[in-house]
Order: structure tokens, then C-alpha cells, then sequence
């Protein structure tokens, strides 16, 4: 798969390794600050292009790989499905439901597929809560709190 990157800031380096890992290449990239953007080119061989929309028509890229704020996502979201290109998003997807909503409907319409990173959906811990909660082992749940304890982060969305 070749991949085009929009926002190269802290977990596009992350993704650049995943990708290199699996044999996928990063084709092109842009960011906002074009200084960054032609860094992380240069770092990972890849082109950088000035703009969104060049890189959602870039006829190499196969699928763009969407690392920037949730309040961006929408313009790029429907650029991808204009250009027949698969779309993946950072959690959270977008900032309320009514946007992701239209994320998933413009992706659908344009038979392009939208995936959202969640990173620990396969770990042991996750697994286990979610058959208990299946199996009612919890009893009614009114409250959940999410902690990442190896770093201390609240994972709050309103």
C-alpha cells in the first residue's frame, strides 16, 4: 500500500515506522508548516506537496493516513471520497456526531473505506472488560472513567 500523510507532527513518526514495518511507503505528505512537512519528507523518502487536496488527488497515494486535530478532518474526509481515496482518522474521530455522521456517510457514498485508530482494541484488558460487561458480570454500569496509567493521561471527550 503506498500512503499519503496529512499532518506531520508526534504520531505521524510513530505511523512512518508501523508502515515501514508492514513493507507499506509513504508516498506524500503535507503539513501546514512546510518546513516540517518537507523534514518528515526527507526523513521517510518521501515527496511533500503544499496542500491537502494535492495529496488526496496524488495518483500514487492508495490511501491518506489523517494526523491533524479532529476539527480537520471533515474537509479532508470528503477530498478523499472526491478522489476515490481510503481515509484513516485518529481517535477521536471527530469532535461531535453530528461530523462523524457525515465522515462516515461521505465515505460510504463514495464506496471508500473510513477506519478510525484504536490502538488498544485488541488488548488483553479491553478483551476482558468487554466480556464482562457482556455477561452482565458488572452489573448495570452508570459511569466509566478511562485511565492510561503508564502515562497518566485522562482520556476526557466531551
Amino acid at each position: 500500500m503506498r500512503v499519503g500523510i496529512v499532518g506531520t507532527g508526534a504520531i505521524s513518526a510513530k505511523h512512518a515506522l508501523a508502515y515501514r514495518n508492514i513493507g507499506f511507503e509513504i508516498v506524500a505528505c503535507t503539513n501546514h508548516t512546510a518546513s516540517k512537512g518537507q523534514a518528515f519528507a526527507s526523513a521517510h523518502g518521501a515527496e511533500y506537496v503544499a496542500t491537502v487536496e494535492e495529496l488526496c488527488r496524488h495518483p500514487k497515494v492508495d490511501y491518506v493516513d489523517l494526523c491533524t486535530f479532529p476539527n480537520f478532518r471533515l474537509p479532508v474526509a470528503e477530498l478523499c471520497a472526491q478522489n476515490g481515496k481510503h481515509l484513516l482518522v485518529q481517535k477521536p474521530m471527530a469532535v461531535d456526531l453530528t461530523t462523524a455522521w457525515t465522515m462516515i456517510s461521505v465515505a460510504a457514498d463514495a464506496e471508500v473505506q473510513l477506519g478510525v485508530v484504536s490502538q488498544h482494541r485488541f488488548d488483553d484488558s479491553t478483551i476482558f472488560l468487554k466480556r464482562a460487561i457482556q455477561q452482565g458480570r458488572l452489573g448495570r454500569i452508570l459511569q466509566a472513567d478511562a485511565i492510561a496509567t503508564s502515562f497518566a493521561v485522562r482520556w476526557y471527550r466531551n
